[in-house]
């Protein structure tokens, strides 16, 4: 019982994060590097460095990178703003008929409306700062590799057509699918809808054929969402496994954290160890230096006694 609720709970997480998925959000008819700061490089597909340039056109095979202290913006479609972090790497590569952003190296950060000037920078009041700040923490695992991998696999198996007494059955068959790519609204383009739902406009109109599966064959419902889970559940579980960087179901390399923090900690417990050691060496030293400027001032007002003075 306990192992059908975490495979439940694991479905619920799955199509949680399809439904907050934001794939798609790099993809784009055209794009254009609309603005430098600093020092930027700009390849062509051949390699050939190009002068980066306002509103210089980005096409498949193009490389965009930026040094310490400096930036990119490139937009897309000329709709979307897009940031490109310091020292970051990017490659625009053909997917279908658009193109799309590949994160190489460094962090791209996404619906950045217009870069700030400096002085609009010193007009933000500390609630605009802490929204900017905000806008930034939610970029920061936009395009995370694991991330990325398991949303992926979740969507692969979530279409996946299921056997159930002899009868092939797929979400689509409960009136649960997708808005399509055309359709859907932005950053929704894997989030599922179910026929019928009073509070989904996209799909209110349609017949409620969850429903009436459920009426008509409650078992082969069940079954087929069991294994439904069941898979999900058994993808996520190894793709999430744990490592030697990282525990299970952790996005980030936390036992690789951890270990560099207790030996940051080691060496800083160390060196607080030695500089107390040196401080104690020269307080003795002073202290000794003090006895012997006091004998000697006291020998100096001996002899200088003994001598008339």
């Amino acid at each position: 019982m306990k192992k059908t609720t975490t495979r439940l709970a694991a479905l619920a997480l799955s199509l949680a994060l399809l439904l907050t998925s934001c794939a798609g959000g790099t993809l784009a008819t055209t794009m254009h590097l609309r603005k430098t700061e600093g020092t930027v490089g700009v390849s062509d597909g051949e390699g050939k460095e190009l002068t980066p340039k306002d509103n210089l056109g980005l096409y498949s095979g193009y490389q965009v990178e930026t040094q310490a202290e400096s930036y990119a913006w490139i937009d897309l479609d000329k709709v979307k703003l897009t940031k490109l972090d310091q020292d970051s790497e990017v490659e625009i590569n053909k997917e279908g008929k658009k193109l799309e952003l590949d994160v190489k190296s460094g962090s791209l950060f996404f619906n950045v409306t217009e870069p700030l000037t400096d002085d609009e920078k010193s007009e933000l009041s500390d609630k605009e700062v802490e929204k900017w700040e905000q806008k930034i923490k939610d970029s920061i695992l936009r395009r995370d590799d694991t991330l990325r991998s398991v949303l992926n696999s979740m969507s692969t198996n979530m279409g996946k057509t299921l056997e159930i007494n002899g009868k092939k059955y797929s979400l689509a068959s409960f009136g649960i699918k997708t808005a399509g790519y055309f359709n859907a609204a932005e950053n929704e383009s894997y989030a599922y809808h179910i026929d019928g739902d009073a509070d989904d406009a996209f799909s209110s109109g349609n017949d409620d054929k969850l429903r009436k599966m459920i009426e008509e064959d409650p078992d082969a419902v069940a079954s087929f969402f069991t294994q439904l889970a069941t898979t999900v559940y058994d993808e996520l579980h190894e793709r999430m496994e744990s490592t030697t960087l990282s525990s299970a179901y952790k996005v980030y390399n936390d036992k690789q954290m951890q270990t560099e923090y207790d030996e940051y900690t080691k060496t800083i417990k160390k060196w607080e160890e030695k500089l107390k050691e040196m401080e104690e060496s020269y307080y003795k030293k002073f202290a000794a230096m003090e006895t012997a400027l006091s004998k000697l001032q006291s020998q100096t007002n001996s002899l200088s006694s003994l001598l008339g003075g």
